[in-house]
């Protein structure tokens, strides 16, 4: 899943038709892929491909560009390894309040060659900062998640750390959400919290007519399987 937002400069009603590439090298002389998308007003401006048929186990290099010739950073993504695959590392991370401390775990994550997918066990934003966590408060005090609104602004907001951007520009992400990502302050509607989830991160939704089901599996070749189970949403209850 290759990502992306648009930043709208005072039209915010128009949706921005993209050309995206993925490409075997950085300069985009080898493209193996591409196509268009459209970046919707009603999914915040964020945009995300499925890109088919590429090899296993091998990286690439994507990028967006619009109408007018701007281009995007270049992304990284590493597709799942090959049944030959003898090792592989992950990063795993979780409970990432960015009002607790800094995120400089997120770039030596971002830097390192070593690691191939980053795991986000949930609580990837957090709906709200309690006391003990106000150590990096914004200028204007924390809100409650309440709305859909209010669960874009939070995500945005989250992105305006440059070392979480690396992480998400250089590593290819498994995630999935907990209570601070899908608990929703009344008046709000549970899809309130969950549409932004899937609109932000590259990720997929294992079922359209159920956004509430985020549980899944990943095959590391032969080697080992990953199940994504949602341990919040789903917790007790015998569904699949």
């Amino acid at each position: 899943i290759i990502w992306t937002k648009v930043a709208t400069f005072g039209d915010s009603t128009t949706p921005v038709l993209l050309k995206w590439a993925v490409a075997a090298d950085t300069n985009f002389t080898v493209v193996v892929q591409q196509g268009l998308i459209t970046a919707k007003p009603e999914e915040d401006f964020t945009a995300k491909v499925d890109v088919a048929k590429l090899t296993a186990g091998h990286r690439y290099y994507y990028r967006f560009q619009t109408a007018g010739g701007k281009l995007s950073q270049i992304g990284i993504a590493r597709t799942l390894p090959p049944d030959t695959v003898k090792q592989f590392k992950l990063a795993v991370v979780s409970c990432s309040s960015i009002w607790a401390g800094y995120f400089n775990a997120y770039k030596r994550i971002a830097e390192r060659e070593d690691i191939d997918f980053v795991v986000h066990l949930g609580d990837y934003v957090y709906d709200y900062a309690d006391d003990q966590q106000l150590n990096r408060m914004p200028a204007a005090p924390v809100k409650d998640c309440a709305s859909l609104h209010d669960w874009c602004e939070r995500h945005t907001y989250y992105l305006l750390d440059p070392d979480l951007r690396a992480a998400r520009q250089n590593k290819t992400w498994i995630a999935e959400w907990d209570n601070h990502d899908s608990d929703v302050e009344a008046p709000g509607k549970p899809e309130d919290a969950i549409l932004p989830f899937y609109w932000y991160l590259p990720i997929r939704m294992p079922d359209t007519a159920r956004p509430e089901k985020i549980y899944r599996r990943f095959q590391f070749g032969a080697l080992a399987d990953l199940s994504m189970i949602d341990m919040h949403l789903f917790r007790g209850k015998e569904e699949y």
